[in-house]
């Protein structure tokens, strides 16, 4: 039985080395688009800082190492839900603007001519962050003892927004039981 080699020729690829690199880049490129990938999928929704950490620095006005460990604490986590339903653009940039000042300020050293003023714009963001949730709060409080009558009292309007902050509570809820869960049972 005689060999028949195929219409094309690759024993040319395999000697000047092109099979290679074109091996190489495959591996290379797969590497990339895992690494992408895998970058990408973030299964942990509580990765970044929460506002109210943030504002209670500011209150502090130092920065306290329990607010930089707590990332991935379960009650931290839980409660981010409920504030970052609640908070508005403004302050989801403020918020984001002082952590990339702060990671600035970390990076810089105390010998850096730039960091008096980094330093002076985190207080100045921390207490525009500050004000804002004390404005939220009035306003949540005041909207409360607006909603404390009988719910037969309440307009459509009103019994809408109470629908809303029930829906936002229960996400919360649930969402804490899932982080418990996970803590609980890690498989």
């Amino acid at each position: 039985m005689t060999r028949t080699n195929p219409p094309y020729d690759c024993s040319c690829f395999y000697r000047s080395g092109v099979h290679s690199l074109v091996r190489f880049g495959l591996i290379v490129g797969s590497l990339a688009v895992a690494s992408t990938g895998i970058g990408q999928d973030d299964s942990n929704p509580f990765r970044e800082r929460d506002m109210a950490e943030t504002i209670d620095e500011g209150r502090n006005s130092e920065p306290s190492p329990l607010n930089e460990t707590s990332q991935s604490n379960g009650a931290n986590a839980a409660t981010q839900v409920g504030e970052s339903a609640e908070r508005s653009e403004r302050e989801v940039k403020l918020s984001d603007e002082l952590r990339m000042l702060r990671r600035s300020e970390s990076a810089m050293g105390a010998n850096h001519p730039a960091v008096g003023n980094v330093k002076t714009m985190i207080a100045t963001i921390s207490e525009q962050l500050r004000l804002l949730a004390l404005a939220r709060e009035k306003a949540a409080k005041a909207e409360k003892q607006k909603l404390s009558g009988s719910i037969d009292d309440l307009s459509d309007k009103e019994l809408r927004r109470l629908v809303v902050r029930m829906a936002a509570k229960i996400v919360q809820l649930e969402t804490r039981v899932d982080i418990l869960e996970r803590q609980i049972d890690p498989y």
